[in-house]
Parts: structure tokens; C-alpha cells; sequence
């Protein structure tokens, strides 16, 4: 399901970067400098930046892969991060529905076994930003010296 989501991720990426532009810049001129900011003020640690955006959505994702062809951010910064940002949504998702099936009260919706599997998936998706953020600023620092 998270490669679903990550090849509909670029695919729509694809599609905005040969047909959205002018649509962008005529509805959503404002939030596309706003994005081409950011992605500017992230340039160093993008993939970081565009995991950020998946984990925490306070960006719609189809934002996100709509302007970032317009604001200079490779489709790999899409695909990665959305194959790997969007799996805590997957994982309840899926616990959902397995929940649902074997519901017979509400008492049955939340379990210690659920919120520890779904705290793990969002620390070892957190851990790998982390991870990668130290590494690349080890290397960064390494080249400044």
C-alpha cells in the first residue's frame, strides 16, 4: 500500500510538472512562493524538509505533489519521503480495518497492543529522519572544514 502511495505520489508529480503550472500560478500563486520558500530555506536537509511534510501533514499531500515540480524539488524528494512518511498512515489505516472487523464493543477500539505497534512504526520513521539529518550535517561540517 505505501508503494501505491508513493508511485500515485509521482505520478501526480509527473502530470503537475507538464500540465499545472499555469494552473498553480493563477489559483494558488501565494501558497506556491510560500512552498518555493521554504523548499529554499530547506535546501541542505530537502529530504528531511519533505519527510517533515509527510509525517506531520499540515500540508495537504496533494499539495505537495502538485506544486513541488514548480518550486525545484526532484521527484525522488516525492517518492522516498512518501513511501516512507506515509507509512504510519498506512499501518493505522490498516489496524483499522482489522479492528473493525473483530469489533464487538467499543471498548475493543483502542488497545495497548495498537498505540505501542503505532508509536514504534512513528519512532523508527522519526529515528531514520534523525539519523539522516546527523549524518548529512556530520558531512556538511567535514566539507566546511
Amino acid at each position: 500500500m505505501a508503494c501505491n502511495r508513493a508511485i500515485g505520489s509521482t505520478l501526480c508529480y509527473q502530470i503537475s510538472a507538464y500540465f499545472g503550472k499555469d494552473l498553480l500560478e493563477r489559483y494558488a500563486l501565494e501558497r506556491l512562493l510560500r512552498y518555493r520558500r521554504q523548499v529554499k530555506e530547506n535546501e541542505g536537509n530537502l529530504f528531511i524538509f519533505m519527510m517533515g511534510l509527510r509525517v506531520v501533514p499540515l500540508v495537504p499531500n496533494w499539495m505537495i505533489n502538485v506544486a513541488s515540480p514548480h518550486v525545484g524539488v526532484p521527484w525522488f524528494h516525492i517518492f522516498f519521503p512518501a513511501l516512507f512518511g506515509l507509512m504510519p498512515y498506512n499501518f493505522l489505516f490498516i489496524q483499522a480495518g482489522n479492528i473493525l472487523s473483530r469489533l464487538t464493543s467499543t471498548g475493543d477500539i483502542v488497545d495497548a497492543t495498537t498505540l505501542f505497534q503505532f508509536g514504534l512504526l512513528g519512532a523508527v520513521t522519526i529515528g531514520i529522519s534523525v539519523f539522516r539529518s546527523r549524518r548529512m550535517g556530520k558531512s556538511k561540517h567535514a566539507a566546511e572544514s
